[in-house]
């Protein structure tokens, strides 16, 4: 597990907020009957396979709202770090069998993944620790720095209910001065695509890259202006390699 000071009290609220939001959708989605539309001689097979996937993903959602409130009490003074290192592990838990999820209506499908895909957020701690590594750096040498982040709205993103984008890569743009009075622009990726071969897309587990800023800029029509200049990967295409993130001495700065 990660060191517990590698994610802040302002991050647990809010994913907490997030996962009570899904919790409260999911408790609704499958407290309703008739979700089934009949389907002749298969439609016990699918009543067996909404039961399934219902206890799967109310368990998903479970165990991410204990890891979190677990990090909350650890954070408001009533678990020690020991305690959060025995209690507070946020085990891998399978995911949904696409067989059974063939047999569900559409929005039941969009919200298990959706479960799905806040599971493995909690479970990518690189990109939660990211951010805190660059802050508490920057106070501790007393360095100026500013932090842009947001999602990468695509075409194919998978919706909820027909209205809400579900974004499978998210950005963060890191600008600090540093203490020669240099400027340093950096840029990172997480996403479920591999950046490191030319694959079509294919949905896998999340990793952190560090890329150009001008990759950012080229996926979210974005302009940070002469900040590319100071990109320590500057002399890499938008569409060039990434360097993968797997702790803090993979950061490039």
């Amino acid at each position: 597990m990660a060191m517990p000071a590698n994610i802040n009290p302002r991050i647990v609220e809010g994913l907490y907020c997030e996962a009570l939001v899904l919790s409260d959708e999911v408790r609704a989605a499958f407290a309703l009957s008739g979700r089934l539309d009949a389907t002749g001689g298969e439609e016990d097979e699918a009543r067996v396979a909404l039961s399934c996937e219902a206890l799967r993903t109310t368990t998903r959602m479970m165990h991410a709202v204990a890891w979190l409130l677990n990090h909350r009490a650890y954070f408001n003074g009533e678990l020690s770090e020991f305690q959060l290192r025995r209690y507070g592990k946020l085990a891998d838990y399978p995911e949904s069998e696409p067989r059974r999820l063939a047999m569900l209506d559409p929005e039941t499908r969009e919200l298990i993944q959706a479960t799905e895909r806040f599971h493995a957020r909690l479970n990518r701690r690189t990109w939660l620790a990211l951010e805190d590594y660059i802050l508490k750096n920057a106070d501790n040498h007393d360095l100026k720095v500013s932090v842009f982040t947001g999602p990468v709205f695509r075409a194919d993103d998978m919706t909820y209910r027909g209205a809400y984008r579900l974004p499978a890569e998210f950005w963060k743009v890191v600008v600090m001065r540093q203490p020669d009075g240099s400027l340093s622009a950096t840029a990172y990726l997480q996403t479920q695509k591999n950046l490191l071969e030319d694959l079509e897309f294919a949905y896998g587990p999340y990793r952190t890259y560090q890329v150009a800023v001008s990759r950012v800029e080229a996926i979210t029509g974005l302009d940070f202006g002469r900040l590319r200049d100071f990109d320590p990967l500057a002399d890499v295409e938008s569409s060039g390699p990434a360097r993968v993130i797997g702790g803090a001495e993979d950061v490039r700065l």
